[in-house]
């Protein structure tokens, strides 16, 4: 599976034949099919790990029809092995199984398989901040957002935002040390929770065909941000531009004149987060537009003065922020 997977993407990246990764991909997909041929191994350890990179390996940069597919047989096998906690590989299995099933939720918009997983004794990520930093590590809501969330649903889009600022924060913390991250943080499972309230926050906002609704704007973009800034795992364009184009069709079917006037902060945040998932899409160029509209309405005229006006968001991690700030310098015109 690790020889599929690298060789998909180096194929997808050097833009040639992908002879190599499909003669890869289907000897992988035989394997499966042996397996499950086996009534001893039909639900093994190995075949569930192996569905769920099929499954993965479609979410990412395949054909989200087939994605459907493994993701479903993925879910009947762990249902007959008796649930998650049935899962052997010392809990890795149950982690690469809840990887696939976030990312196909990301992927198709809906509702992960699987319920939230509880994580109840981790302490609070604060605790491993080098000390200068740990103030930063709390994000401070403006008044017109927290005054706006009067739902359950628009409470826990508060909650979310809070939440990606400590994990990109604490990223951010760590300078060139990603590989090493201690392992009590847990951040691999901060990850997962924030994404999975993210994903089900979006799909039962109640209010979200109302233009006037900050919050359905915002979870798309939460959506994005964990997949641009947070995720430590390869995970591709694909993934990135579905999120973004999704973002931007929530934007335009919102009152944007009523959003600009309200919360041209949120929106900006937004807009920049779109043009780095939208790159070298017709999205790109859509973001693009609303960020210079947004800056030049607002007195922006530097990058400094773009990411100052949003800081009462959650801040970029710092290789999201670099790409960012390298789009700004080469595309942005006023």
């Amino acid at each position: 599976m690790a020889l599929s997977y690298s060789a998909t993407r180096f194929q997808q990246q050097r833009g040639k034949n992908a002879t190599e990764s499909v003669y890869y991909l289907m000897k992988s997909i035989s394997a499966v099919k042996e397996d499950l041929a086996s009534s001893s191994k039909q639900v093994s350890d190995s075949t569930i790990a192996t569905v769920a990179s099929l499954a993965n390996i479609e979410n990412l940069d395949g054909n989200p029809q087939s994605a459907i597919l493994h993701l479903n047989g993925m879910k009947q096998m762990v249902d007959m092995r008796g649930g998650l906690d049935s899962l052997g590989m010392r809990g890795i299995l149950k982690r690469v199984v809840l990887w696939a099933d976030l990312c196909g939720a990301a992927r198709l918009q809906t509702n992960p398989r699987f319920p939230l997983l509880e994580f109840p004794d981790m302490p609070p990520i604060s605790q491993f901040l080098q000390a200068e930093n740990s103030a930063s590590s709390t994000l401070i809501i403006t008044d017109n957002l927290l005054e706006a969330a009067v739902s359950q649903s628009q409470l826990k889009c508060i909650q979310i935002l809070r939440d990606l600022h400590e994990l990109s924060n604490f990223l951010n913390d760590t300078g060139n040390h990603r590989e090493d991250l201690p392992q009590e943080v847990c951040y691999p499972d901060r990850v997962y929770s924030v994404e999975h309230n993210t994903l089900t926050a979006i799909t039962r906002m109640s209010d979200a065909r109302d233009p006037s609704n900050i919050f359905s704007i915002l979870l798309h973009a939460s959506l994005l941000f964990i997949y641009t800034n947070l995720r430590q795992t390869p995970v591709g364009d694909q993934i990135r531009k579905s999120l973004s184009a999704r973002l931007r069709s929530c934007i335009q079917g919102a009152d944007v004149a009523f959003l600009q006037m309200m919360f041209p902060a949120e929106l900006l945040w937004a807009s920049l987060l779109g043009i780095v998932g939208g790159k070298e899409t017709s999205d790109f160029n859509w973001f693009l537009s609303s960020v210079e509209r947004l800056c030049m309405g607002n007195g922006i005229m530097t990058w400094e003065g773009a990411t100052e006006f949003c800081i009462e968001l959650p801040v970029l991690e710092t290789s999201c922020r670099n790409t960012c700030e390298k789009l700004w310098a080469r595309d942005v015109s006023f």
